[in-house]
């Protein structure tokens, strides 16, 4: 039920966003830091620990000296659906996408663009992977992400009021020929 978030700036993403953060763990250089003072002031524990414990911990070649402990947000199929029709906005479907930096770079740009949420299918690539997390640059505190869903299920759900569209490498139609407004589901496939 938790993740690692590496990074001041990551750290203040999700405290910014109001975030349920365990703890912090961060390297001596790090906890005079504001971040480091902030999360303090907010009740959270911070500790001291060596800049080898953090990276063996992510798997990460250059770990940012803190790393924060963070509560997985749960998100369901159904609410981002909800939300798309409510609102009209669209939701972005990741289709088996295994690049880390890929899936965080497409969480960003849903947020950017005002998707309700964005859906990963079964076969993508961890949302909670290190690289993935400090790939969305905060975004993932923001935007509902669902991870693990079938394809099929997602658009037996989007029946009958959420069009899905596909991306395709060719023989398509033109992105501004799609009647991509209101509550679309855009299913981008992988790499």
């Amino acid at each position: 039920g938790v993740f690692l978030v590496d990074g001041p700036v990551l750290l203040a993403e999700a405290l910014d966003a109001g975030a349920s953060i365990d703890s912090v763990y961060a390297t001596v250089d790090q906890l005079d830091g504001d971040v480091v003072r902030a999360v303090a002031a907010a009740g959270v524990p911070v500790k001291e620990t060596a800049p080898d414990a953090l990276a063996k911990v992510l798997d990460l070649k250059a770990p940012r000296g803190i790393v924060a402990v963070v509560r997985r947000r749960d998100a369901t199929l159904a609410a981002v659906l909800a939300a798309a029709r409510d609102d009209e906005r669209p939701v972005l479907v990741a289709v088996s996408l295994q690049d880390p930096g890929n899936v965080g770079t497409l969480i960003r740009a849903a947020e950017a663009f005002g998707c309700a949420g964005v859906v990963l299918t079964t076969g993508s690539v961890d949302l909670y992977n290190p690289k993935t997390v400090r790939s969305t640059a905060g975004a993932l505190f923001r935007i509902p992400v669902v991870e693990s869903v079938e394809l099929a299920a997602v658009l037996d759900a989007c029946e009958p009021d959420v069009a899905a569209y596909a991306t395709v490498g060719r023989a398509g139609r033109a992105i501004d020929e799609a009647p991509l407004g209101g509550a679309v589901a855009v299913l981008v496939g992988a790499e």
